[in-house]
């Protein structure tokens, strides 16, 4: 997964704001990527729906931070778990994408 931006800046936030962020990356591999998990903190809400994405293919995961519970600034990471699997130790293959915020 190659993606645009696996790091994102959402400036300053105010307590109980809401921020979205689209990300958009590109399968670079010969085989079909599946999404199968998408997990982050309880403040980031994303579009967990499983996926494929065919080799040469775009697709999006769209984020909401919601700051309510935060009291301080931070870096988020989303971690995109894939059903696909590394060659050598059969361990699933795990994409990290993040954003900052400063409240």
């Amino acid at each position: 997964m190659q993606f645009d931006d696996r790091m994102i800046e959402m400036g300053k936030v105010k307590i109980g704001e809401k921020r979205e962020h689209t990300y958009t990356f590109t399968n670079v591999g010969d085989t079909t990527a599946e999404i199968d998990v998408i997990s982050a903190c309880d403040c980031t809400t994303t579009d967990e729906s499983k996926r494929t994405i065919e080799p040469g293919e775009k697709a999006t995961i769209h984020v909401i931070f919601d700051s309510t519970e935060k009291t301080e600034s931070e870096t988020i990471d989303i971690d995109i778990f894939l059903k696909n699997r590394t060659p050598d130790d059969d361990m699933p293959i795990i994409e990290t994408i993040k954003y900052s915020f400063e409240i």
